[in-house]
């Protein structure tokens, strides 16, 4: 058995790939490679997402929720193909829930599941995960690619733009944080048709800006 490396996970880019490779070098095996199949004898997925939710008592109360029969009844979902695209969703939720050990199982199932998603969407969840993980350099690559890869959808692109530039600030890296808020402004001031300064989120998002910026300086 020999450590997982960059080259077997398929799929995704250069920085993304790098960025899922710094968190998952430790790790020996994939446990979600060749899956057993079984018979849809039950409503697999309805049950992992009945346990991941619970139910409401006469108070309001959350009950039943169980989020190791959540993620037994969605591997059992996964393998009988009963809505697996949801169950793979829903069980990544459940690992961004715990945290610590469990963003690797995300990023490993998702090298297995990837496929059942649109380029963006397996984007969003590794990202999240990553983003999850604290990892530096793993959200710093992440973020790189995210916003190299989502420039056809602006939103998105600026929501990248400005995590990346929040990461560098967190971290006290004030001369990166300083260029990719100047570098946020300069894209929402080119495309100031889709970021209105009359909007209210993207207003408070320039002021974020400037007043990170001048912090930086």
């Amino acid at each position: 058995i020999i450590a997982m490396q960059e080259a077997d996970i398929p799929g995704i880019g250069d920085e993304d790939k790098q960025a899922c490779a710094i968190l998952l070098k430790d790790e020996l095996i994939n446990p979600y490679d060749n899956l057993e199949e079984i018979p849809k004898d039950d409503n697999y997925f309805q049950e992992g997402w009945q346990y991941q939710r619970g139910s409401k008592d006469e108070e309001g109360n959350n009950i039943g929720v169980d989020y190791d029969k959540a993620e037994e009844f969605f591997i059992k979902a996964i393998k009988a193909n009963d809505r697996r695209d949801a169950a793979v969703a829903n069980l990544i939720s459940l690992f961004l829930k715990r945290g610590g050990s469990e963003i690797n199982k995300g990023l490993m199932l998702l090298e297995v599941f990837g496929d059942l998603f649109t380029k963006e969407k397996l984007l969003d969840l590794r990202f999240q995960l990553i983003d999850k993980s604290g990892n530096f350099e793993a959200r710093e690559l992440i973020l790189k690619y995210a916003v190299k890869n989502t420039r056809e959808k602006k939103n998105k692109c600026i929501h990248y733009m400005f995590h990346l530039a929040g990461v560098y600030s967190k971290n006290e890296k004030w001369e990166k944080s300083k260029e990719c808020f100047e570098n946020c402004l300069t894209y929402m001031k080119n495309h100031n048709d889709i970021f209105l300064d009359s909007d209210e989120k993207f207003s408070k998002m320039r002021v974020n800006a400037n007043r990170l910026i001048a912090l930086a300086n």
